[in-house]
C-alpha cells in the first residue's frame, strides 16, 4: 500500500508541476503575442517611413530638376551673352580695320 501512496505522491508532484509549466508556458505566449502586435506596428511604423521617405526622393527630384532648369537657362543667357559680346568685339575689330584701310 505504501507503494501505492508513493506513487500517488509523485503523481500529483508531478501534476502540480504539469500545472505551474503550463502556466508558465500561457504567459510566454501571452508574452510572445505581445512581441507580436509590437513588431507588426514597428512594421507599420517601418512602411509609413519608408512611404514618406519615397515622396520626399520624388520631391527632392522634382526640386533638383527645377533648379537644373533655372541653372541652365542662366548659362544659355550667359552663352547668348558671351556670343552677342564677341560679335560687337568682331564688329569693332572690322569697322577699326576698316578705318585703318581707308586712311
Amino acid at each position: 500500500m505504501s507503494d501505492i501512496l508513493a506513487i500517488l505522491e509523485r503523481l500529483e508532484i508531478g501534476q502540480q508541476n504539469l500545472a505551474r509549466e503550463q502556466q508558465n508556458f500561457a504567459r510566454e505566449q501571452q508574452n510572445f503575442a505581445r512581441e507580436q502586435q509590437n513588431l507588426a506596428r514597428e512594421q507599420q511604423n517601418l512602411t509609413r517611413g519608408q512611404q514618406n521617405l519615397a515622396q520626399e526622393q520624388q520631391s527632392l527630384r522634382v526640386d533638383l530638376m527645377e533648379r537644373m532648369d533655372r541653372i541652365q537657362d542662366s548659362l544659355s543667357s550667359i552663352r547668348d551673352d558671351i556670343a552677342v559680346n564677341m560679335a560687337s568685339v568682331e564688329h569693332a575689330a572690322l569697322v577699326n580695320d576698316n578705318a585703318r584701310s581707308e586712311r
